[in-house]
């Protein structure tokens, strides 16, 4: 039996998805990670000066080998895969869920790749670009509409339909507000800081004066002035 927005995969198996997703690859990201600290720990046992603009030259090496590595990383696990016979990467093999192009068909490794890159805006964009797959007509994310690509379940046939679901307002909606939520919570708590600063709260607690008892029973405060001019 179908769900309600059959063939497409729903939103929250696309996050289970990619989380699972986001764990193959993180191995072999850290064995790259952990090789490259290594040689990076190696250039500083032997003296890596930063005043030195040749031992600069090679940290800055190190660090573009580091981020084209996880970067390809990335890339060549979701292209090779989601353009495989398979059409889905493991963690949406484990989901039942594939990518297929406009015609319903595998797509070319050449378009899985800009699928990839694409991603990127989806990330840019405080993750509005992936939840646009809860609410789009074809429940596409940004970077499914930049390549003209579908998620849909395992079971589809290239000569089903692709048709047009219902706009979803309220997933829209909701996309919206869990975007801009890092800026609510920080505009909360600036207003919560300025109140607690106004009413003196964050004040520092001032000392009560010191008093000192004379010989006929008075209490009067110390001028630690005075006294520290006459120790002098």
């Amino acid at each position: 039996m179908h769900n309600k927005i059959y063939p497409y995969a729903g939103f929250w198996k696309r996050v289970a998805a990619a989380l699972i997703d986001g764990l193959i690859v993180a191995v072999p990201n850290l064995i790259v990670m952990v090789l490259i600290m290594v040689l990076l720990i190696s250039q500083v046992a032997q003296g890596l000066s930063l005043a030195d603009p040749a031992a600069f030259a090679r940290l800055q090496l190190i660090w573009l080998l580091m981020f084209l590595s996880t970067t390809a990383i990335y890339w060549l696990y979701f292209a090779c895969m989601e353009s495989g016979p398979r059409q889905a990467t493991w963690g949406k093999r484990a989901l039942g869920i594939k990518v297929v192009g406009a015609d319903g068909n595998r797509i070319s490794f050449a378009r899985a790749t800009g699928r990839r890159f694409a991603s990127y805006i989806s990330n840019f964009s405080l993750y509005f670009g992936f939840y646009m797959a809860g609410f789009t007509q074809k429940r596409q994310a940004l970077h499914d509409l930049m390549a003209d690509t579908y998620v849909v379940e395992k079971e589809y046939q290239p000569t089903e339909p692709l048709p047009a679901l219902p706009f979803s307002k309220g997933g829209c909606i909701t996309g919206v507000l869990v975007a801009v939520s890092p800026f609510i919570l920080w505009f909360l708590m600036m207003l919560v800081a300025i109140g607690l600063i106004a009413t003196g709260s964050l004040q520092p607690t001032a000392r009560p004066p010191q008093t000192v008892q004379t010989s006929n029973g008075a209490t009067t405060q110390p001028n630690l002035l005075t006294n520290q001019v006459e120790k002098e």
